[in-house]
């Protein structure tokens, strides 16, 4: 496959993936829905993402959770008062959260939204690459 065809794949992937994700952050903002189907759409996108921040090898094909991470961190440094550290911390504890089925509140929402963010940043940096 050449070069310009791993970027659409990956776009192609990426951009489902989002697609996903928003759908179901935007019904779980909106309903307070933690149903089964809208608790697995999130955690298709933050499983990889909360392997990768404990230091752990993702073997996810639905993101590129590296690149995602990346952006993440140099979100970090715009925020006020927040360092990289405490971040990763609280990303990983709002996934735990979905996964154990606990209420959000909206300091998550935030970070969820922030994860929204850096997976459409990462859309739009394979969508650059496409354009060459």
């Amino acid at each position: 496959m050449s070069e310009m065809g791993v970027f659409a794949s990956r776009l192609h992937i990426n951009s489902q993936s989002l697609r996903a994700y928003d759908e179901a952050l935007k019904i779980l903002k909106k309903t307070g829905d933690q149903s089964k189907e809208i608790e697995e759409q999130l955690l298709i996108v933050l499983l990889p993402l909360k392997e990768v921040l404990s230091d752990k090898l993702s073997e996810s094909s639905v993101i590129n959770e590296r690149s995602v991470v990346n952006t993440l961190k140099k979100l970090s440094e715009y925020k006020v008062n927040l360092n990289w550290s405490e971040y990763k911390s609280a990303i990983v504890h709002t996934i735990k959260k979905i996964e154990q089925k606990k209420k959000l509140q909206q300091e998550d929402f935030i970070i969820l939204n922030d994860i929204g963010d850096a997976l459409d940043m990462e859309c739009a940096y394979l969508f650059q690459k496409l354009r060459g």
